[in-house]
């Protein structure tokens, strides 16, 4: 409530954002405002109403790097680098779709898991948000319209471990 010479004045402000779940965001806002003395302007009142979309994205992408090395048995090394993420999760077909954590090392995340000759879906919980690096191999829809990379493990794609 405005106290002015008139008398009492309401003032009301509301607003409303709803975020769609993906890259835009709907705004709505009205009010009733109060004279000002000052300007010498009226009460007054409005509705407004827009969009928001979201463009880019700011940061660097994760990148994604693997290889399948031999050791006895096929083992999967997974990197991918994202210096401002604070927990990153692989989940596919070779963690039977539980999320297994990943470490950090500096800017690199890293995995190392048993896998077997054949196809495997797979992706990355970064955050807690579903997240498929553009460059990873095979990028397909998955059964509920999201995407997953595509890995390929032949008998021939097992290398030696060279690692230290």
């Amino acid at each position: 409530v405005w106290d002015t010479p008139d008398g009492q004045e309401i003032v009301l402000r509301a607003g409303l954002r709803v975020l769609t779940g993906g890259r835009a965001t709907v705004l709505a806002s009205g009010g009733r405002y109060g004279p000002d003395p000052l300007l010498d302007s009226p009460a007054a009142g409005g509705l407004g109403a827009g969009v928001s979309l979201e463009l880019a994205r700011v940061g660097p992408a994760p990148e994604l790097t693997w290889r399948v090395l031999e050791n006895g048995q096929p083992t999967l090394v997974l990197e991918l680098r994202s210096p401002d993420a604070s927990r990153i999760e692989c989940v596919g077909e070779f963690t039977r779709w539980d999320p297994v954590p990943m470490l950090r090392d500096g800017e690199v995340w890293r995995v190392t898991l048993p896998i077997t000759p054949g196809v495997h879906h797979f992706g990355f919980f970064v955050d807690g948000e579903w997240y498929v690096p553009s460059q990873a191999p095979g990028l397909t829809k998955d059964e509920w319209g999201g995407v997953q990379a595509t890995l390929f493990v032949s008998e021939q794609d097992s290398l030696p471990d060279v690692t230290p």
